[in-house]
């Protein structure tokens, strides 16, 4: 019997311990591993809303086809601003020529 190894039984406890450390590591490995594709599922999803949210905001800067339409309520509204701000730009050319 070699000394510096001890016995039988105790290679083997030690080989069992091992053995259960590296199931304790493999399944922590696991769990981290299922975490990881959680979290990139999370941000893959955030990723399509930011991409939802950016074609949904300014569909003239970004030429996607899924845009809400300007309703005729706001094409009025616009129309509107847009005349009042030429009538103001008119006024205020009138006011520095006086």
């Amino acid at each position: 019997m070699n000394q510096n190894n001890g016995t039988i039984e105790d290679q083997m406890r030690q080989v069992d311990r091992v053995i259960k450390e590296c199931e304790n590591s493999r399944k922590s490995l696991e769990r981290i591993s299922r975490r990881l594709d959680d979290l990139n599922d999370e941000v893959k999803r955030y990723r399509e809303f930011l991409s939802h949210e950016k074609s949904r905001r300014d569909p003239a800067l970004y030429k996607t086809n899924n845009v809400d339409r300007p309703s005729a309520y706001n094409e009025n509204i616009c129309s509107t601003m847009n005349s009042l701000t030429s009538q103001l730009t008119l006024v205020g050319a009138t006011m520095i020529d006086d």
